[in-house]
């Protein structure tokens, strides 16, 4: 499964490891760390060693780990470089996403058109019920 860097209103598909970026922070979802305690303190134990990490933070439930780290002590580019060189990353896992074709747009927008009408429906029950 391949990465998708996710950029601001950037489509990242349902279930697909992602990476977000800003300058000193970096949320990346690493295989292995969704439905395992255990794996998601060995990541942050491993990436919280690097010189330049400020704070590191493994999520069991998403399976994201969020660093945040001092640019000037280690530039983007590297620290992705070493999360590859620790197994964490693939190489071809930084590729940009993807054009959204037109199946999955449409489905997005199905989906989402799905989830608001539920949301109000189970809204409108609630508010019977009080």
């Amino acid at each position: 499964m391949e990465l998708r860097l996710s950029r601001g209103g950037g489509v990242v598909e349902e279930g697909q490891p992602y990476v977000h970026a800003l300058q000193g922070r970096l949320r990346i979802n690493i295989l292995g760390v969704k439905g395992s305690p255990t794996r998601a303190l060995d990541v942050e134990s491993r990436i919280g060693r690097l010189d330049g990490v400020v704070a590191v933070s493994a999520n069991p439930l998403t399976g994201n780990v969020l660093i945040r780290y001092d640019d000037a002590t280690l530039p983007q580019h590297a620290l992705l470089a070493t999360l590859r060189s620790l197994g964490l990353v693939r190489d071809a896992a930084l590729q940009p996403p993807r054009p959204a074709d037109h199946v999955d747009f449409s489905r997005l927008v199905a989906r989402s058109v799905t989830q608001s009408v539920m949301e109000l429906a189970v809204q409108g029950l609630i508010r019977a019920l009080i």
